[in-house]
């Protein structure tokens, strides 16, 4: 009985370990990687949205080399 709370206590820590490394991963490529920002203000319907899309996407990239 001490052997299989052993087990189950050892795959939950596993499961935890694995789920916070899932979890804190960074997935943020910086604002050069990617050109999603451009092409969502492009895409947006409302005159304000695409302004204000626009406007975000500049200022994000202003560092980057042209």
């Amino acid at each position: 009985m001490k052997r299989l709370h052993f087990v189950a206590v050892m795959i939950t820590l596993a499961l935890a370990g694995v789920s916070a490394y899932w979890l804190t991963r960074s997935g943020y490529e910086g604002p050069c990687a990617t050109t999603q920002d451009i092409t969502a203000a492009a895409m947006a319907e409302d005159g304000s949205d695409q302004d204000a899309l626009i406007d975000h996407a500049m200022i994000e990239r202003r560092d980057c080399p042209r």
